[in-house]
């Protein structure tokens, strides 16, 4: 093997891993976005600010406690 093919298997070899590196690094879009997300939920109930917490929830929102049924206007 010559010492310019050995030089681009060596080339080919890192940029190969410096890739999936680089993948792994980062959280696929969908995944970020949920994170991110999580992220906004958790700063406005950290702030208290109810009002924006609440409206990440639907409309027909329905929660089952022990007091019995309860919906997002209750």
């Amino acid at each position: 093997m010559t010492e310019q093919a050995e030089f681009t298997c060596v080339f080919l070899v890192a940029a190969g891993i410096a890739s999936v590196m680089r993948a792994a690094a980062q959280p696929p879009p969908v995944e970020k976005e949920i994170l991110d997300l999580e992220d906004r939920m958790n700063a406005i109930y950290a702030g208290n600010d109810l009002r924006n917490y609440f409206a990440f929830y639907a409309s027909d929102f329905t929660q089952w406690l022990l007091q019995g049924r309860t919906d997002l206007a209750q």
